[in-house]
């Protein structure tokens, strides 16, 4: 996955992300600029292209989680990440599916990927799940899990 775009929110950071994320353990499982001041889910409600995103945090019953304060950084696959997805998603139990959408959350800081990473670095972060992600800039552009 590459990041596509990043915006801050009032409890967090959303950066927008190319792929759906799916955690190593659960890997194999299956068949293959500042806004104003809003909290998550409020950025998430005005962003066509995150309605798909949106849709599967209210149906897990993820949202209120994303409402409250502290630093969070949500990592936001767009309408399309999820589409290309769908034959990863669709098999998933409602369970496996919340981990997936877990897997995309890293609580305890606003990550500003951007303009903290330099070019050809990587960092190392841990997500909701205490699964890691890394994140490495190459030629500019922020690249997740080498791709």
């Amino acid at each position: 996955a590459t990041v596509l775009a990043t915006d801050v929110a009032r409890d967090g950071v959303v950066h927008l992300i190319s792929a759906v994320l799916v955690p190593p353990s659960m890997q194999g499982t299956t068949t293959t600029t500042e806004t104003p001041a809003l909290n998550i889910p409020s950025y998430l409600a005005g962003e066509a292209q995150l309605q798909t995103l949106l849709s599967l945090l209210q149906d897990a019953e993820l949202v209120d989680a994303l409402t409250v304060a502290g630093p969070q950084t949500l990592l936001a696959p767009t309408n399309g990440a999820f589409a290309a997805a769908s034959d990863v998603l669709d098999p998933l139990s409602p369970v496996q599916v919340q981990n997936v959408l877990l897997y995309h959350v890293i609580v305890g800081e606003n990550l500003m990927l951007a303009s903290a990473l330099p070019e050809g670095q990587s960092v190392t972060k841990p997500t909701v799940l205490n699964e890691m992600v890394k994140f490495t800039k190459t030629g500019g552009a922020i690249v997740i899990n080498d791709g």
